[in-house]
């Protein structure tokens, strides 16, 4: 099992942070259906996220936030009116439209084409 040992938040007023032990150890249990598994995925974001919001550095907690969205950046890169999709088989992107992306989220084609802007 990994340990991981991170600073909390100062106290800020009369408010301290306090300690907390986060133990990821179950599998998600099998469900019957897809209500039964929102259910336990919002149950359990909720609680995380209150915790660690709670409880981490500010700064901790905007750079974790940026962290979690670029592994998961191609979920949020959308265009915008069913704009088509690039037909430019220079890559194996070639499917992709770039959004209005920027900096470390943008796409930028290996072969540097501009083709999916």
């Amino acid at each position: 099992m990994k340990y991981l040992e991170i600073y909390k938040a100062g106290h800020v007023g009369d408010h301290v942070a306090e300690s907390v032990t986060i133990r990821i150890h179950s599998e998600m249990p099998k469900v019957e259906n897809l209500d039964d598994a929102e259910r336990i995925y919002q149950k359990e974001s909720d609680a995380m996220a209150n915790t660690l919001c709670s409880t981490l550095p500010q700064g901790m907690l905007d750079r974790l936030i940026g962290k979690l969205m670029l592994h998961r950046a191609r979920f949020f890169i959308l265009p915008l009116f069913n704009e088509p999709k690039s037909k430019c088989d220079c890559c194996e992107h070639g499917d992709e439209y770039n959004g209005f992306a920027s900096g470390p989220l943008r796409f930028t084609c290996p072969k540097h084409c501009g083709c999916h802007d």
